[in-house]
């Protein structure tokens, strides 16, 4: 419904006003367009391969530590909780196991297997996405708000320093 949809576009927003930040970043360290234009593609493949989905976090733990620090990281999980979260009870995504046991580690709970949020949440699953702070819906907002906020504070310290009014 509309909650959804309003929960989807903050999170799209946020990443967008990082994305932008960042962009203003290059433009601002780089003397020609030119020489802006050629970081782009650097500054845009890790973000897709970092992001999350392409590579999730448990395929090359090496990489889960970058990963962090990847704004396209939070975007995604920031719009794939709300999604994965309103779906995890839905009997496509409860794998019975024919045992009565749970196991919250596992994601087993009363013998289903908690395929959404495994996939979600799991740090140890091959090919989950390892977002354990799922629970936490705020903090990829707060994550990307804060990187915004440095990136744009790093710009006004290089234009001040360069224009000295």
């Amino acid at each position: 419904g509309i909650e959804a949809f309003l929960i989807e576009l903050a999170a799209l927003v946020a990443t967008a006003v990082t994305a932008v930040s960042i962009g203003l970043l290059l433009s601002t360290v780089m003397k020609s367009s030119e020489a802006a234009m050629a970081l782009t593609p650097i500054a845009l493949i890790p973000q897709i391969v970092l992001g999350g989905l392409l590579v999730p976090a448990t395929t090359i733990p090496q990489l889960s530590a970058l990963m962090y620090v990847v704004p396209a990281r939070w975007g995604f999980e920031a719009a794939v909780i709300p999604e994965r979260m309103a779906i995890a009870d839905d009997p496509a995504w409860l794998i019975k196991l024919g045992t009565d046991q749970s196991s919250a580690t596992d994601y087993v709970i009363h013998g289903e297997f908690q395929c959404a949020t495994a996939q979600l949440a799991s740090d140890s699953l091959n090919g989950a996405w390892g977002f354990t702070s799922y629970e936490t819906m705020w903090l990829p907002y707060a994550v990307l708000a804060a990187m915004s906020v440095v990136v744009l504070v790093f710009i006004l310290v290089l234009l001040k320093r360069r224009d000295r009014i």
